[in-house]
C-alpha cells in the first residue's frame, strides 16, 4: 500500500509493516508509532532521512507528521469517521505525488550543479529542453564524463555536451564501439578527439545500420581516403544513401563529372548541399557564363558550390569583365580557385602591380595565364618581376609576352638555369643588349621562355646542343680570323 517505505532501515523495504499487517491487523499498525517519533525530523515536514545499513544515504522516509502517521494514529483511537479517511487517504495520495516531485527537483538540482561544475553553460534551460536527460542519476553522467575524458581524451567535455546533450543518455559500450571504429580507419588519437568535439552526434549513430554502410557505399564511390572525409565534414555519415547521397551521385554523372571520389574527398560537404536549391542554380549560372563542360571546372574546385552567387561569384565577374577580361567564363574554368580570392585585398593590387610595372594591357595578359592572379604579391609577383626586368633585361613588351613565366618557380627553375645559361654563354647578359636591335632581344626572350619551360631532361639535352652551335661559332671564328693574319 506504501511502496518503498523501509521500516526495518536497513534497505530491504516495508518488511515490519507487512509482517505486522500479516499477522496482526491493521490496528498492528500502531506498533509503529514509538519507531515513528523516534525517526529524528527534518526541514522537510513530509520526509526525514535516515539510512539503513544497505541503504543509500539520502533515502526517504515518511515524517511522523505525514498524513501516514496521522491515520495510523486516528485509527488505533478508533475516532475516525468514513468521511475523515476518505480526506486523510486523499491527503496521503496527493503528499505521495509532491514527493515524487520534490525527488526529481532535487535530483534536477544536483546534475544542474554537476554540469555547471564541468563547464556546460545555462544547463538549466539545457535540461528543460532535455527532459530526458534531467531524469538520469548524477553517477551516470560521470560515468559518460569519465568515458569522454579517459578513453576518448577530451579534456573539456564540456563542449560536445553543449554540442549534443543527447550523447549522456548513451550506453558507454556503445560509444566504445564507435571510437574503435574510428581508430580502425586510421584515425589517430588527436583526430578521434577533434572529430568528438566537433561532431558528438557521430557517437549516437548505429554502427552496422549506418556507419559501416556509409563507409561501404563511399568507397563504391572510389573514395580511397575515407578518413580524410571523416576529418573534413564527419557529418555526411548523418546523410541518407537513398534520399540524399544516391540522388546527387546520379546528378553529378549527369553533368561530366567522372572522378566522384576525388569530388568528394575534397569537398565532402558538397553532398549535404540541397539538389534543387543549391547545386542546380549554380551549374545552371554556370553555362549561363559560357561553360559548357562545367565538370573542368568543378572536379578541381567542387568548393565553387559553397560560394554565394550574389555575394561572391558575381562581383568577381564583373571585375574581371572591368580590367578587360572578355570571357571570365574560360578564364576561371583555368583557375577557378579566382573565385575565392577577395576584389579588394587580393585581385586589385595584383593588378595595379602588373600596371606599374608596364603592362597596361591587362585583360590579354592574364587570359594567357590567369595562374598569376594566385600568387602572392610580396613572396612571387615582386620578386619575380624585378629579377625579370633588372637581372634578365626584360622590357614592357618582353613581359607580355613572357607571362607564362610567372608560373615558374623563381629560386628552383628561373635562378639556376639563367646562371648556367650565362656561365655557358649561351645567352648574353643584360649589360650588353643596349645596343641590341628589338629584333634581337625579341629572339633572346623568346629562347628564353622555351628553355625556361623544358623539363630538366629536355633541357640538358638542348643545351648541350646550343653549346655545340657555340663551339662552331667560335671555331669559324677563329678560323676567320686566321685568314685574315
Amino acid at each position: 500500500f506504501f511502496p518503498g517505505w523501509d521500516c526495518d532501515g536497513d534497505g530491504s523495504g516495508p518488511s515490519l509493516m507487512r509482517h505486522a499487517c500479516s499477522h496482526f491487523g491493521l490496528r498492528a499498525w500502531a506498533l509503529m508509532i514509538p519507531i515513528a517519533h523516534a525517526i529524528p525530523s527534518t526541514r522537510s515536514s513530509y520526509v526525514c532521512h535516515r539510512p539503513g545499513p544497505r541503504a543509500s544515504a539520502g533515502t526517504k522516509w515518511p515524517s511522523v507528521r505525514s498524513p501516514f502517521w496521522r491515520m495510523i494514529r486516528s485509527d488505533v483511537k478508533g475516532s475516525m469517521s468514513t468521511l475523515e479517511r476518505a480526506h486523510i487517504r486523499w491527503e496521503t495520495a496527493a503528499w505521495s505525488e509532491q514527493e515524487g516531485q520534490l525527488r526529481h527537483k532535487e535530483s534536477e538540482q544536483d546534475l544542474e550543479t554537476y554540469l555547471n561544475n564541468i563547464g556546460v553553460r545555462s544547463t538549466g534551460p539545457l535540461l528543460r529542453r532535455h527532459p530526458q536527460i534531467a531524469k538520469l542519476r548524477v553517477s551516470t553522467v560521470k560515468d559518460k564524463i569519465r568515458f569522454l575524458r579517459e578513453v576518448v581524451g577530451v579534456e573539456n567535455p564540456s563542449v560536445p555536451i553543449q554540442r549534443c546533450p543527447h550523447i549522456l543518455g548513451l550506453r558507454v559500450e556503445n560509444m566504445m564501439k564507435k571510437v574503435e571504429y574510428l581508430r580502425s580507419l586510421g584515425l589517430e588519437f588527436d583526430e578521434v578527439v577533434e572529430l568528438i568535439s566537433q561532431y558528438p552526434q557521430f557517437l549516437g549513430l548505429s554502427l552496422e545500420g549506418n556507419l559501416k554502410p556509409k563507409v561501404s557505399y563511399l568507397r563504391d564511390l572510389n573514395v580511397t581516403n575515407v578518413k580524410e572525409v571523416l576529418k573534413r565534414f564527419p557529418q555526411i555519415f548523418s546523410l541518407n544513401i537513398t534520399r540524399n547521397l544516391e540522388p546527387k551521385r546520379r546528378y553529378f554523372k549527369s553533368i561530366g563529372v567522372k572522378n566522384m571520389g576525388g569530388l568528394i574527398t575534397r569537398f565532402p560537404k558538397i553532398m549535404s548541399y540541397s539538389l534543387d536549391d543549391t547545386l542546380k542554380p549554380k551549374v545552371a549560372f554556370l553555362r549561363v557564363l559560357n561553360i559548357t563542360n562545367v565538370s573542368q571546372l568543378l572536379e578541381p574546385y567542387p568548393q565553387y558550390f559553397g560560394l554565394s552567387i550574389s555575394e561572391n561569384v558575381l562581383p568577381k565577374i564583373k571585375y574581371l569583365q572591368s580590367i578587360g577580361i572578355k570571357d571570365p567564363g574560360r578564364l576561371i574554368t583555368t583557375a577557378p580557385q579566382i573565385l575565392s580570392l577577395n576584389v579588394t585585398k587580393n585581385l586589385a593590387p595584383k593588378v595595379e602591380l602588373l600596371r606599374h610595372n608596364g603592362i597596361d594591357d591587362v585583360g590579354p595578359f592574364l587570359m594567357a595565364n590567369p595562374q598569376i592572379l594566385k600568387l602572392s604579391v610580396e613572396r612571387n609577383l615582386k620578386p619575380k618581376l624585378d629579377y625579370f626586368v633588372n637581372v634578365i633585361g626584360l622590357r614592357r613588351e618582353e613581359l607580355k609576352r613572357c607571362s607564362t613565366m610567372f608560373a615558374l618557380s623563381l629560386d628552383k627553375r628561373i635562378k639556376p638555369r639563367y646562371s648556367e645559361l650565362l656561365e655557358l654563354s649561351i645567352i648574353e647578359p643584360a649589360t650588353y643588349l643596349k645596343q641590341e636591335s628589338e629584333s634581337v632581344r625579341a629572339a633572346r626572350s623568346k629562347e628564353l621562355k622555351r628553355l625556361m619551360h623544358m623539363t630538366d631532361s629536355q633541357f640538358c639535352i638542348a643545351v648541350e646542343k646550343l653549346l655545340e652551335n657555340v663551339r662552331r661559332r667560335e671555331a669559324s671564328s677563329n678560323g676567320a680570323t686566321l685568314d685574315n693574319i
